[in-house]
C-alpha cells in the first residue's frame, strides 16, 4: 500500500523486484485512472509508463513513480504470463498495490479561502481517506503531529479556530502583533504509515483580529505633506503636471488645491474618493489632446479614504493605484510600448456619458493587478483588499476587471491589438500572486482562457 498526496506534491517511489531474472514469459503492467505513473521523480518530464507488455524480467521497470489524480483507492498491478505452446498465454500470476490517493484541504463558510478570518472554524478534511487510517494533526506548523489528545483523531476531519485565546480543544492561539496583519500556518496530517500529508498550497493565511498598521495623517496640512510625498515618478514617467494646477482644476476643489511640493499627488479635502485628473477637468478620466496625444495631470485624493480609518499602507495602495494609470497613459505616448498599441483598441461608453474606450478596461485591471501584488510588496492589511470599502471587495473587483477586458480582447478590429491584448491578459495570469486564485473551490477562483 502506498499513499499518493496533493496534487503537484512529491511523487511516490515504487520498486519492482521480479525473481528468478531468468523467468521465460511477458509481463504487463496496469493501473486504475485516478494515478499516473512516471519514470522518472520529475513530473511532466519523465515518458509515462504505458501499460504494455515487457518481454522479459530484465525489460520490467526497477522503479517507477505515483502521481494521484483522483482522490481514492487505485489498482496498479504486475501480471506475469506464460506460453508453452500449450496453454494460450496463460496468467501464471500477479500482485497488485493500493495506492490511496488523498488530499488534504481546508474550508471555512462551506468553501476553499485565499485568507481564513479570525477566531471562525475552519474544517480541515482528509478527502478520500479510507477507513482503515489514523490521523495525528499539526494545526500550528511547528510540526509536532498529536501532541494533544484532541490532535489525534480516526476521524478524517477536524475542526479548529485561530484567535487570541489559549491552545486548547479546538483552538490555535494566534497572538496579536501589529507588525503583522496576517499569519501563515504550515498545517499537515501524519497517516498511518508515517506519511505526511501536507495542506494543499501548504498553508493556510489567518487574518490579526485587529486592524494594525501606520496611522494616517489626522489633519488637513499634514495629509497635504502626506500625499506630496508619494507623488515622485521617473522622469520618463512625468505626466504634464504643468498643467496640474489650481487654475486647470476649473475651481472644482477651489482653494484646497496648492499643488503642494510640485507632487504629482495633491489632497483635496471636497474632492470625490481618488482618481487621476486629466485635460478635461473635474471629469475622473484622462483623454488626448488636440495632437493626439494621451495626457493626465496626476492623481488626486480627497478626504474619503482618510475618512473610512484606513491604515498608511492601505492609502498608499488607493495612491498607487491611480499613479499606475498616470504611468499607462504616459507609456501610451511612447510608440514601442504596448499601452500605445492598448490605446487604439476602440471605444465604448460609461454610464456616466464618458468615451472611455476598450482601453480603459486594461488600464483599470492593470491597476487592480497592481493592488494585489502591492497588497504583499507594501504590507497591506488583508482588511482593505477584501473587507466592502466603498462598496468594493478588490479582489474581486480585480476579477470583474480580468473579465472585461477579456471580452475587450475578444472584440477588437485589428490583430495587432488583440495579439498584444492576449499576451497582456496572459501575463497577469501568470503573475497572480495568490496561486489558490488559480485553483477551483476557491472563493476567488480565477480559471485560465
Amino acid at each position: 500500500m502506498i499513499i499518493c498526496g496533493n496534487p503537484g506534491d512529491d511523487l511516490m517511489s515504487t520498486t519492482i523486484k521480479v525473481l528468478p531474472l531468468d523467468l521465460p514469459g511477458t509481463f504487463t503492467l496496469t493501473y486504475d485512472a485516478g494515478v499516473k505513473l512516471w519514470e522518472e521523480n520529475t513530473k511532466g518530464t519523465g515518458d509515462k509508463i504505458l501499460a504494455s507488455s515487457y518481454s522479459s524480467v530484465d525489460a520490467i521497470p526497477k522503479s517507477f513513480y505515483t502521481e494521484g489524480i483522483e482522490v481514492g483507492s487505485n489498482d496498479i498491478t504486475l501480471t506475469y504470463r506464460y506460453d508453452s505452446g500449450l496453454n494460450n498465454n496463460r496468467v501464471i500470476g500477479s500482485e497488485t498495490l493500493r495506492a490511496d490517493v488523498v488530499w488534504l484541504k481546508a474550508e471555512q463558510y462551506e468553501v476553499q479561502r485565499v485568507i481564513y478570518e479570525n477566531d471562525e472554524n475552519i474544517i480541515f478534511t482528509v478527502v478520500g481517506l479510507p477507513s482503515d487510517y489514523s490521523c495525528q494533526w499539526d494545526l500550528d506548523g511547528e510540526g509536532n503531529h498529536g501532541n494533544s489528545n484532541w490532535l489525534k483523531t480516526t476521524n478524517p476531519t477536524i475542526t479548529a479556530k485561530y484567535s487570541q485565546a489559549p491552545n486548547g480543544v479546538g483552538n490555535i492561539h494566534l497572538p496579536e502583533n501589529a507588525d503583522n496583519r496576517r499569519k501563515e500556518y504550515e498545517v499537515s496530517v501524519k497517516l498511518t504509515g508515517d506519511f505526511v500529508l501536507p495542506l494543499m498550497f501548504d498553508k493556510i493565511r489567518v487574518t490579526q483580529a485587529g486592524y494594525h498598521g501606520t496611522p494616517v495623517a489626522t489633519t488637513e496640512e499634514g495629509r497635504r505633506d502626506e500625499l506630496a510625498s508619494w507623488g515622485t515618478v521617473a522622469a520618463d514617467e512625468m505626466p504634464d503636471s504643468g498643467k496640474f494646477s489650481a487654475e486647470n482644476m476649473d475651481g472644482l476643489y477651489g482653494t484646497d488645491f496648492d499643488g503642494r511640493g510640485n507632487s504629482v499627488v495633491q489632497y483635496a479635502a471636497n474632492g470625490i474618493w481618488s482618481f487621476f485628473v486629466g485635460p478635461v477637468s473635474g471629469k475622473c478620466m484622462s483623454d488626448k489632446e488636440d495632437n493626439g496625444q494621451w495626457k493626465t495631470y496626476g492623481v488626486m485624493i480627497s478626504s474619503e479614504p482618510y475618512d473610512l480609518g484606513l491604515k498608511k499602507e492601505d492609502l498608499l495602495i488607493i495612491v498607487q493605484h491611480e499613479l499606475r494609470h498616470v504611468q499607462q497613459n504616459v507609456w501610451a505616448n511612447t510608440s514601442d510600448s504596448i499601452w500605445n498599441i492598448l490605446s487604439t483598441a476602440g471605444t465604448s461608453t460609461s454610464e456616466e456619458g464618458f468615451t472611455l474606450g476598450h482601453y480603459s478596461s486594461f488600464c483599470e485591471l492593470d491597476a487592480y493587478f497592481m493592488e494585489l501584488k502591492n497588497f504583499i510588496e507594501l504590507d497591506a492589511s488583508w482588511k482593505y483588499l477584501s473587507d466592502d470599502y466603498n462598496g468594493k471587495d478588490t479582489i474581486k473587483v480585480f476579477l470583474e476587471e480580468l473579465s472585461a477586458a477579456r471580452s475587450a480582447a475578444m472584440i477588437l478590429e485589428t490583430v495587432e491589438v488583440s495579439t498584444v491584448a492576449v499576451t497582456f491578459l496572459d501575463t497577469i495570469y501568470l503573475e497572480i500572486p495568490f496561486i489558490e486564485m488559480k485553483k477551483g473551490g476557491y472563493d476567488y477562483y480565477c480559471k485560465a482562457w
